[in-house]
């Protein structure tokens, strides 16, 4: 609950009190995924700044790629010059009868 929390307000910390746009609430449905959120039990998402997001489609069903870069904060007020940079490669596999499941990959590096 903390980690989607966190998410919902690093996407939506653009404009105090606006409405989610679209682009928001799929973020964070991508951010609130089992998978996701296991890959960023260890990143502080909450202890970003200079946070980037990029949404990158593919032609295959339900493949999307985002890749969040930012920097951490560390001791309160010390923003670390490394960026973390977080990339999310979903892909729509088929499933039980007519569908097609959404799962993701999950990367997370330091540069």
């Amino acid at each position: 609950m903390k980690m989607f929390i966190a998410s919902l307000v690093l996407v939506s910390s653009v404009a105090f009190g606006a409405v989610m746009g679209p682009e928001a609430v799929e973020m964070a449905g991508v951010m609130s995924h089992p998978q996701v959120k296991q890959c960023l039990s260890d990143v502080n998402l909450g202890e970003m700044v200079n946070v980037k997001i990029e949404k990158k489609v593919a032609r295959c069903p339900m493949c999307n790629t985002y890749v969040i870069t930012g920097n951490e904060i560390q001791g309160g007020d010390i923003i670390v010059p490394e960026k973390t940079q977080i990339s999310i490669v979903g892909k729509g596999v088929p499933g039980f009868g007519f569908g097609f499941v959404q799962t993701y990959k999950c990367d997370v590096t330091k540069k």
